[in-house]
């Protein structure tokens, strides 16, 4: 079975290689009508359509092959940045496995690797939901045709149609299947997205040298060979490839201008586009299909497209008179000549023996003065008269009177063509075979198109926002202009001021014919720069292109509406095409970069402040994520410049990018607008980016620096209450807890001076103090010279093999004390150790220490019993600390256990020796001080990045949910990592006590009073230099 399949598959590719076999391009009309069992007027019937599609299936091309769900996944982790957090894991583990005493690498590592996990499992039903989205697309805007089924016509989904149907297409339709041409005018295509090829040059019947090439019913081929010889009945001597025939229309392509009707001979994958989409989605062994671009354009139909809104509003009118279906049916067409922007006029030559009368009658309609123009009668009541200058001089009244009223007006005309019979080869290529001036006026006929409901308001709303508006049409430059100011693009006193301006096509005409680039240039300035509000009005497609360039040559942002054609090289040139998607033709929709779904202008006005709303909502996001950088990044500086001990580690920064940061930050996605949001003058494209200098500025040398004031704050105070006060502690970082750490103490207690004692140990000055305080003998001082160069040896005191040359302690003596077997429990014995043994113990320690086979002589001398009993019995020591004490005997394990080091002398002054576990307690309940009154700040942080200039009482506190939820997810994280054990040992934390929360709150209300204050300045002196200086 695996073989048979494979053997189809191959026989499917090979398949794809040769042509499709069309023939309809060479059949006549009559057998083209029986291949397919169509009627050229009625079209299939509804039987038929059900038949063909069971055999065909529907009008669409078989999808590409999609990414398997496990393959797109497993991508995620081939990304640059995933690959360099995993290679960090990977070096950390490494690391880990080099020095296991050190756990902070795995735990690292194990983060990294998580956060590649979490961030592509994340990117990966991101991008999942984007493909589901377009592939919604394809079903949301499906495309339109005009199909005649059952002799009734019908606005259809391309989708729906089937070989055989009876299709009609005009001007800017995309053809929805391969069709055989019968009937046409003028018809021509843009074949470029077929072949590729653009050429401008004019196309004919017979050679096409451009892309758009004439269509018709006759079979005429485009390799410049000229026509086909046919033989009988009109077929050709030689087969003609259907790509070369001029009488076929292919699958998506575009008609560029003219009409006709034709016979689906070909759906889906059935087309030439349909082969060539088979063969960019093969895959051969190993081979990788070509490059795919997938462009997706969204839109929904709320109802079907209809015509033109002038003709659907005469068509409303002359219905109440009479049936226009009537009208049609007794006076057929004979031939059209379609409206264009450059004729401004339609005609239609129609059969009027109906009548009695053998003359064709032409009938013309279009602008006004385009019509008036091309008649010398005029049609009064029932009675034609000479065209007079009275005459011209009413026309012209009622025509600016209607137009006044924001009135489209249309004149008519006819004429009965004498001498034509209605067989004449009509054609108007390159010129009207026929007469198309002496024609009668027949009158004007005005409709009203009101504006759409808010339209007014949306403009409005635009002028607040300083968003300029240009209404661009093609209408008279009265009525553009009463338009105008109906829906308040033009305002009347700004007209009469100079500050507004009709500028009509003949004016663009005239700066167009100015041969020097300067003078043209400082003419468009002089229209576009020194006028408010303007109006264009009666332009063609080179002027609206003309309009967008000008203005985004001044550094503007345009963008464009349309629906027709001839606004397809507008909106393509803007840096926004918006289409229509209810009444515009599919090569606008084409061109443009967004359709509108509902032709509503208020809905760009929605649109516009939507897009301030995003842009403002990650704009305050990026604040907000950027604050705490400073914070994070100083402990480290400090580190390398002072030698402060770390006041975070970076798995804790790993906690507040990717932990107590990350909801707050999400949750500016649901921050509502500001009310201020189109008050404001637009950005400036080119240098207000999301992320500029003084936001930089902003969040790293003002919130920022305060973030990291209030770490720092929360850490000293912390620090200190452990004895180490903050001018101890630089160059203290690069051997904290690696080494026995000797800090001085004043009268008072308070620490002094800290240093490690194999940094700064003086032997001599041991010596000395030794010498001095006990008055040692010439043996003993030699003793203890003999002994003290070993004192240091990897960091600590060791080998200090000389005997304890007291007999008894003496206030201000030495207190420490060498044994043969090292340093011994330098830390161990303190006031509260004492005070805890117990009257069993202390008689028990005291009897054994006279025993030399004892284990537990050194603990407890009669000597030491003494000397506690003095000192620690003291109100002063007893106040001063219940942790100090003396140098005792015992395990040299005891260093690394006693909470703090006893009382001696260290460089001739009076130290006490905290243990290494005892500088690891205190640095990890700094940093989680530390920790807090950052992410304590970051609260602040949030709640002023929800405004940018306005106060945060004006937006509201309590107004996003998601943000307070994030607030509550913050605290959450913070209390996990302060005060779950597990987690203490991998974030190198400890349970500080609830005095240690306070230091981040005075910043707090600094960080808000100082931009509160900051927003109000702004206020009171909009442009000034804080806005200047600070306004993200």
């Amino acid at each position: 079975m695996a073989g048979d399949k494979e053997k189809a598959n191959g026989d499917k590719q090979k398949n794809l290689r040769k042509d499709l076999p069309i023939v309809a391009h060479e059949f006549s009309l009559d057998e083209l009508a029986a291949e397919y069992n169509v009627s050229f007027e009625k079209g299939l019937t509804s039987a038929q359509v059900e038949e063909s599609r069971k055999k065909h299936g529907e009008n669409r091309l078989t999808p590409p092959k999609v990414k398997p769900a496990w393959m797109l996944y497993l991508e995620q982790y081939t990304n640059f940045f995933s690959l360099l957090l995993i290679a960090g894991g990977v070096l950390c583990f490494i690391a880990y496995g080099i020095d296991q005493s050190d756990p902070s690498n795995l735990y690292l590592g194990a983060v990294l690797l998580l956060v590649v996990f979490i961030s592509s499992t994340f990117a990966y039903f991101q991008e999942a939901k984007s493909q589901a989205i377009m592939e919604g697309f394809k079903s949301l805007i499906p495309k339109k045709c005009k199909v005649v089924r059952d002799g009734a016509p019908n606005v259809l989904d391309a989708v729906d149609l089937v070989p055989g149907d009876l299709v009609e297409f005009q001007e800017g339709d995309q053809v929805p299947a391969d069709i055989r041409v019968f009937d046409s005018y003028n018809l021509k295509v843009d074949n470029s997205a077929l072949t590729g090829e653009l050429r401008g040059a004019d196309c004919r019947s017979v050679t096409c040298e451009s892309e758009a090439c004439e269509r018709g019913p006759h079979l005429h081929v485009t390799n410049h060979a000229g026509d086909i010889e046919t033989g009988e009945g009109g077929k050709p001597t030689r087969k003609i490839p259907a790509i070369e025939a001029t009488n076929l229309l292919f699958y998506s392509t575009i008609v560029a201008s003219g009409h006709g009707r034709g016979i689906v001979i070909g759906t889906g994958d059935n087309t030439v586009m349909g082969q060539i989409a088979g063969l960019t989605g093969e895959t051969t062994g190993d081979s990788q299909p070509p490059i795919v671009r997938e462009v997706g354009r969204g839109a929904a139909h709320r109802r079907p497209g209809g015509s033109d809104a002038s003709e659907s509003g005469l068509i409303k009118a002359v219905q109440l008179l009479r049936d226009v279906r009537e009208y049609r049916a007794e006076y057929p067409k004979l031939f059209e000549i379609k409206f264009n922007s450059t004729n401004k006029y339609q005609i239609g030559i129609h059969d009027q023996t109906k009548d009695g009368d053998q003359r064709p009658l032409l009938l013309m309609k279009g602008a006004p003065e385009r019509v008036w123009s091309m008649c010398d009668r005029i049609l009064i009541n029932g009675r034609e008269v000479p065209k007079t200058p009275e005459w011209e001089a009413k026309f012209g009244a009622a025509y600016e009177s209607l137009g006044a009223l924001g009135e489209r007006v249309l004149g008519f005309a006819y004429r009965p063509l004498d001498g034509i019979p209605h067989n004449h080869p009509w054609t108007d290529q390159p010129a009207p075979n026929f007469p198309v001036s002496g024609l009668v006026f027949a009158g004007l006929f005005s409709l009203i198109d009101p504006p759409r409901l808010g339209v007014p308001e949306a403009v409005a709303t635009c002028k607040r926002a300083a968003v300029r508006v240009f209404m661009v049409t093609g209408d008279h430059p009265i009525t553009a202009a009463a338009i105008a100011e109906q829906i308040g693009i033009l305002d009347r006193d700004k007209l009469e001021s100079g500050k507004g301006k009709v500028v009509t096509g003949d004016d663009i005409r005239q700066l167009m014919d100015i041969e020097d680039d300067v003078a043209r240039t400082a003419a468009w300035d002089n229209i576009l720069l020194r006028h408010e509000q303007i109006v264009f009005a009666r332009v063609t497609p080179a002027h609206k292109l003309l309009i967008v360039e000008n203005n985004q040559r001044l550094k503007r942002v345009v963008a464009v509406t349309g629906d027709g054609v001839n606004d397809a090289p507008a909106l393509k040139k803007a840096d926004i095409g918006i289409s229509m998607g209810i009444a515009g033709k599919d090569v606008s929709k084409e061109a443009a970069d967004m359709i509108l779904m509902d032709d509503n202008f208020a809905s760009i006005v929605n649109g516009v402040e939507e897009g301030r709303l995003i842009f403002d909502n990650l704009k305050k996001s990026i604040n907000y994520t950027l604050t705490s950088k400073v914070p994070e990044l100083s402990p480290f500086l400090l580190w390398v410049i002072a030698g402060l001990p770390l006041a975070t580690t970076t798995i804790l920064i790993l906690a507040i990018d990717l932990g107590t940061d990350m909801v707050p930050a999400i949750s500016f996605a649901y921050e509502t607008r500001e009310a201020d949001i189109m008050s404001r003058p637009p950005r400036n494209a080119h240098t207000d980016h999301l992320v500029n200098l003084k936001l930089l500025l902003f969040t790293y040398l003002h919130i920022g620096v305060m973030q990291a004031l209030a770490g720092w704050f929360g850490y000293f105070v912390t620090m200190n209450d452990y004895g180490y006060a903050p001018w101890t502690l630089p160059g203290l970082g690069h051997k904290w807890d690696k080494g026995q750490l000797l800090c001085t103490v004043g009268d008072a207690g308070q620490p002094s001076r800290c240093g490690f004692a194999c940094d700064s140990f003086n032997a001599n000055a041991v010596r000395s103090a030794v010498s001095d305080a006990a008055g040692l003998t010439p043996a003993q001082e030699a003793a203890l010279a003999a002994a003290t160069p070993d004192f240091c040896a990897d960091g600590c005191f060791s080998n200090n093999a000389y005997n304890d040359p007291f007999s008894e302690f003496a206030p201000g003596g030495l207190g420490f004390r060498g044994f043969a077997a090292g340093v011994a429990a330098t830390c161990s014995r303190t006031c509260a150790w004492y005070s805890g043994l117990s009257a069993q113990q202390r008689s028990f320690y005291l009897a054994e220490s006279a025993n030399p086979a004892s284990d537990y002589r050194l603990i407890l001398t009669p000597q030491d019993d003494s000397r506690f009993r003095s000192f620690c019995g003291s109100a002063f020591n007893a106040t001063l600390s219940a942790a100090f004490g003396f140098a005792g005997r015992g395990q040299l394990t005891h260093m690394a256990e006693a909470p703090v080091g006893s009382r001696f002398y260290w460089g001739a002054a009076l130290q006490n020796a905290p243990n290494t576990k005892y500088q690891r307690r205190a640095l990890s309940q700094g940093q989680t001080a530390y920790f807090v009154a950052v992410v304590m700040n970051k609260v602040i942080a949030a709640l002023m990045s929800k405004t940018r200039k306005l106060s945060i009482f004006s937006q509201g506190i309590m107004n996003n949910k998601f943000m307070l939820g994030g607030f509550v997810f913050e605290a959450c994280i913070v209390v996990l990592i302060a005060y779950v054990p597990p987690l203490n040992v991998v974030f190198s934390t400890g349970p500080i006590s609830g005095l240690h929360w306070l230091p981040g709150i005075p910043w707090f209300l600094l960080c808000f009073l100082y931009d509160e204050g900051r927003k109000a300045l702004m206020r009171a002196s909009p442009g000034g230099w804080v806005e200047r200086l600070t306004y993200w």
